[in-house]
């Protein structure tokens, strides 16, 4: 069963290939065998302003991998 975790991690990327290549998680490394899927959220946090504007926007980058070990996170 899918679980959500809201912890830090380090995220290494190719800059070449705009991808993850791995990640550390408590203290330990996963390296990024596939990338599954990729989305962005260019939305507004809970707490916005009625009157929004694109200054108040956040860009996030989604990833769905697999790692080496074909354990699937979504980073």
């Amino acid at each position: 069963m899918p679980q959500f975790l809201s912890e830090k991690i380090e995220v290494t990327i190719d800059k070449a290939k705009r991808a993850p290549v791995s990640f550390i998680w408590n203290k330990k490394e996963y390296k990024i065998n596939e990338v599954i899927a990729a989305w962005h959220d260019w939305g507004f946090s809970e707490g916005a302003p009625k009157a929004r504007t694109w200054r108040l926007r956040h860009h996030r980058n989604y990833y769905r991998v697999q790692t080496t070990e074909d354990e699937v996170f979504e980073i």
